[in-house]
């Protein structure tokens, strides 16, 4: 029994000779005028493009009839003066695809000297990876769509965001940080947006003027403060009044007046006071004691006592143990096998069994995992190909999933997780704070790993 092979039929007139006059014809006028359809929509791989026409001319014998000066000339303006990388086309960002087409036609040109190859060596090396692979970060376009990001009041973004603005400045900047891209935002005015949020009867710092002060916000305004050295610009000890009044008598945080009680807020309480180097303020020992209450049976800690483990709240938990130096509570094997299981075939990470992956647990699962001295055993390469694989290649940003929208929280902790991962073209990362670690140092903040 023989099975179904799916096929195409060859017509009876179809050429049996090769076309070779026609094949160069064909080539050398695709796309030759900028009126052309073929001209506006193939900006985008235009170098690979003249790399497969004129490597397919000299296979034939044809490479001639293309002007060699004006195709030098092209390469040449395409080569990025930062990085030394080749782009598709002028203005683009480089790729490595295109550095590699670019050479090729040099190579067959003998025109190797026309472009700066030191700089394209920087390039290439710039891109290997601490596991000898090489990745592609569209750092550039990260950065354009961070400063861009719900900037103007009439966009969509900025009118539904005041709710966590803060927040998302912090996301932000500390992305751009990361990049070494801080300077491209205005530090006066994100100062003053912060001074202006800080309550003048609690103390706490709101997400965007004239809201409630919260916990969450408050820590997030401290560590941008932090960031830019502007600490003084601020109200430290009205700040250390406001989380003070937060604790209760069982040692746990509210997030703000209306009480809610969550783990997440014991973290955002003890990383604002470790920052203002104002962690005696509270009752330290209650605080350990409410945190150890949630811990579960698999050695995760969840949001309350018996609420279910989650990655996200395990990061809260293990920050405010490494913090509080307090990590002997915390059964290390149990929990990173726990965390090491989040990762999916797909090499992403999940934040609690049978969910998918999301971009942001690469960072709260990494960074526990640092934390636990345990990191390497996640699948680092198929980790990183699945972060890789959420950019936006037209936008910039991350995305939760591949070919989801991009916003600023999924780029930081996009970004945040390959620093872990050992990426050479980000600054290191804190794991406990999520702050560039030179940060961390120039405060002489005193955290523990295991």
């Amino acid at each position: 029994m023989s099975l179904y092979t799916k096929d195409i039929t060859l017509s009876a007139d179809s050429p049996k000779e090769l076309l070779l006059e026609k094949h160069v014809e064909f080539i050398t006028k695709y796309g030759k005028s900028e009126d052309d359809y073929e001209f506006g929509m193939t900006d985008y791989l235009r170098i690979s493009g003249m790399y497969w026409g004129l490597t397919a001319l000299e296979l034939v014998d044809k490479l001639q009839t293309l002007p060699q000066a004006e195709v030098v000339l092209f390469i040449k303006k395409c080569q990025d003066e930062d990085t030394g990388g080749i782009s598709a086309c002028i203005n683009h960002d480089p790729h490595l695809l295109h550095t590699l087409s670019a050479v090729q036609i040099l190579c067959t040109y003998d025109q190797l000297d026309k472009i700066n190859t030191d700089r394209v060596v920087d390039y290439v090396v710039s891109l290997q990876q601490p596991d000898g692979s090489f990745t592609e970060l569209l750092l550039e376009k990260h950065v354009e769509f961070i400063t861009k990001y719900g900037k103007s009041e009439d966009d969509y973004e900025f009118g539904m965001t005041d709710y966590l603005r803060i927040s998302g400045m912090y996301w932000g900047l500390t992305a751009l940080e990361l990049v070494d891209k801080l300077q491209t935002l205005p530090q006066a005015e994100v100062v003053l947006f912060i001074k202006k949020c800080q309550d003048e009867d609690t103390g706490g710092i709101s997400a965007c003027i004239n809201h409630d002060p919260h916990l969450l916000h408050t820590l997030s305004a401290v560590q941008i403060l932090c960031t830019y050295d502007q600490l003084d610009k601020i109200n430290t000890d009205r700040v250390v009044d406001y989380v003070v009044s937060l604790q209760q008598p069982d040692g746990s945080f509210t997030g703000d007046k209306w009480g809610e009680v969550d783990t997440r807020f014991s973290f955002c309480a003890v990383a604002t006071l470790a920052l203002l180097n104002r962690l005696d303020a509270i009752d330290v020992e209650k605080a350990v004691a409410f945190v150890e209450s949630c811990k579960n049976f698999d050695g995760g800690f969840g949001s309350r006592p018996l609420s279910e483990s989650h990655a996200g709240l395990i990061y809260c938990c293990l920050g405010f143990l490494s913090i509080t130096n307090r990590l002997d509570i915390v059964n290390r094997e149990a929990l990173a096998w726990w965390l090491c299981e989040r990762q999916l075939p797909s090499g992403g990470l999940n934040g609690r069994p049978e969910k998918l992956p999301d971009v942001c647990y690469s960072w709260w699962v990494l960074s526990s995992l640092t934390i636990l001295g345990r990191l390497h055993w996640i699948n680092a390469s198929a980790l990183k190909s699945f972060i890789l694989a959420c950019q936006d290649v037209e936008t910039g940003g991350f995305s939760d999933r591949p070919g989801d929208i991009p916003d600023p929280y999924h780029t930081l902790f996009g970004l945040a997780a390959l620093s872990l991962l050992g990426s050479n073209c980000i600054k290191p990362v804190n794991p406990t704070f999520c702050m560039p670690q030179h940060v961390i140092d120039r405060l002489k903040i005193k955290y523990q790993l295991l």
